[in-house]
């Protein structure tokens, strides 16, 4: 089955819907929700709460306050986690430094989302009422609040693309449906949006954006005769076709904007014009001007569910209860998740099948401790060692793994780098072997600072792991905690649990240096500490 994402943007928005808004969270953040507890929701879904109501009536009155509550009352801050905007490639985490508008309020002030400060930063959410500061980096969701608004989420369906009985390219089950060969005509908005897409993918960009309300100003060639690759962007790009023209002007109605712009690659960007009658669509080879506010990014992309369900990389069942729900109105709800069990994994030994499994503290077999360290020796002196003893090597030092255990190193990993502490801890007391390490040498402990610190750091050091250990760039816990935006809280414990503050990295960059050149100003009683006791270490260049 073709999708409209690429084979990187499809493998990123895999992980992320595996990873990112765990059961557990949206189970939490539902029932806090449905009890009138919105505090409590948002801190299910590890949103952090800016602002108190008092101080919002004192600042802007009574009736802002009033509607404030209204709509956090309504705010399902899982479901707006679910479609943050993500990076395409790289990291499969939040677009770093964005103000996501979700409801704007007489006087000015605006309730917004404020993304995590770094792509590779703990994946908090900050919740604030106020003026947004950073226009340049600002999304409004004002005008979609299907995104975030439990009893908006139905609008889904149709804002994606399709109509009152299932979405587009499948049917109200979740099944997949026939696409059309010919003009369906107006009356199915689902096939309407399956028709231009089918015209995109065939490569009819004009005839699209034709049927879609615009004029494209981008050719499949230059001036010289060269192929344009900007074109070629447009072939794979995942419009929502038949409600790209309706979305746009209606962010423009609501925010005054007559122009906005995307970013597309590096190099280029999108731009849309409603000033004509008909609105113009071009694609820049360089920067968009800045002044121009961002389309979001739920209007400049398809649903990205839905290529993800087209080419089996998810069932139905995995999606965001209130997702599911608008997508198929027709499906039954879904078995209950198991609870998770350490599998069995087949490794070929000294040209048998062996079973072993990572749980219990070690990489368990059918050979003795004895026999592991006679394998041990063996390699030592240049000999090749049985599958085993490899597969229980590479567990322990981040190496080239057999492929379920690859996939159940991911797995550990996936759920800690997106903050998953339950699901963490979920695999600890199935007795998965903590000992583990990623392809970059990273043990668990490199990852507290993206989880709760005080449910798992002492855990995890009562289990025999290295508080000092080293990863392929030679940064210990401490050090990573600090370079990724690792809260203060975190810091203070690691350096209590008695992490070593003298360390250096692969270039001889010292915590007192590297405090300074992330501007880490809450990390002052460490500087203190640093400055007195190890003056000289690292590179204070």
């Amino acid at each position: 089955m073709k999708a409209s994402l690429g084979p990187v943007a499809m493998g990123n928005w895999g992980r992320v819907r595996r990873f990112a808004v765990p059961v557990s969270m949206i189970r939490q953040a539902t029932e806090r929700r449905v009890a009138g507890d919105w505090r409590g929701a948002c801190a299910a879904a590890n949103v952090g709460v800016t602002f108190d109501l008092d101080e919002v009536t004192v600042k802007y009155g009574a009736e802002v306050a009033g509607q404030v509550l209204e709509d956090l009352l309504v705010l399902a801050p899982d479901l707006a986690r679910w479609h943050m905007p993500r990076y395409a490639s790289g990291p499969d985490t939040i677009v770093a430094e964005r103000n996501i508008v979700l409801a704007s309020y007489p006087d000015g002030p605006e309730l917004y989302l404020q993304t995590p400060s770094s792509a590779r930063a703990p994946q908090r959410l900050r919740l604030a009422v106020g003026s947004v500061e950073n226009v340049a980096h600002l999304q409004s969701w004002v005008t979609s609040r299907y995104l975030w608004d439990a009893t908006q989420a139905h609008e889904l369906r149709m804002r994606c693309g399709g109509g009152t009985d299932r979405a587009p390219f499948f049917t109200a089950d979740g099944e997949l449906a026939e696409l059309p060969t010919a003009d369906p005509g107006t009356g199915d908005p689902a096939a309407r949006t399956e028709w231009l897409t089918v015209l995109q993918e065939r490569g009819d960009l004009e005839e699209a954006f034709a049927e879609a309300g615009f004029e494209v100003r981008t050719r499949p060639t230059f001036s010289d005769g060269r192929p344009n690759w900007t074109y070629d962007v447009l072939r794979t790009w995942p419009f929502v076709w038949s409600r790209f023209a309706d979305e746009t002007r209606g962010l423009a109605e609501r925010t005054g904007h007559s122009q906005f712009r995307h970013p597309m690659t590096y190099y280029s960007s999108m731009s849309v014009d409603l000033r004509a009658d008909v609105p113009v669509f071009a694609v820049n080879v360089h920067a968009a001007s800045a002044w121009q506010p961002l389309l979001p990014h739920v209007i400049a992309h398809l649903l990205p569910d839905l290529d993800l369900l087209r080419t089996g990389r998810m069932t139905p069942g995995e999606l965001h209860p209130l997702v599911r729900t608008s997508l198929f109105p027709a499906m039954p709800e879904p078995e209950p998740v198991p609870r998770y069990t350490v599998p069995l994994v087949r490794v070929r030994c000294q040209g048998v099948w062996h079973l072993i499994a990572p749980r219990d503290g070690v990489l368990s077999g059918p050979h003795t401790e004895q026999e592991h360290r006679r394998e041990q020796a063996l390699q030592a002196l240049g000999g090749t060692a049985s599958g085993c003893f490899r597969a229980r090597t590479a567990w322990a030092e981040g190496k080239q793994l057999p492929k379920h255990l690859h996939m159940l190193r991911k797995e550990i990993f996936g759920r800690a780098r997106h903050g998953d502490t339950a699901g963490v801890i979920e695999l600890l007391d199935a007795g998965i072997d903590p000992r583990v390490r990623d392809s970059g040498k990273r043990t668990l402990l490199h990852y507290v600072h993206l989880l709760d610190h005080e449910l798992l750091l002492s855990r995890l050091l009562d289990v025999g792991l290295d508080l000092d250990a080293y990863d392929h760039e030679h940064r210990t816990p401490l050090f990573v905690a600090i370079y990724e935006y690792g809260s203060a809280d975190v810091v203070r414990a690691l350096v209590d649990a008695g992490a070593r503050i003298d360390v250096v990295n692969r270039a001889n960059l010292g915590l007192r240096r590297l405090i300074t050149l992330m501007c880490r100003y809450d990390l002052d009683f460490l500087m203190t500490e640093l400055v007195s006791r190890y003056p000289r270490v690292g590179r204070e260049r």
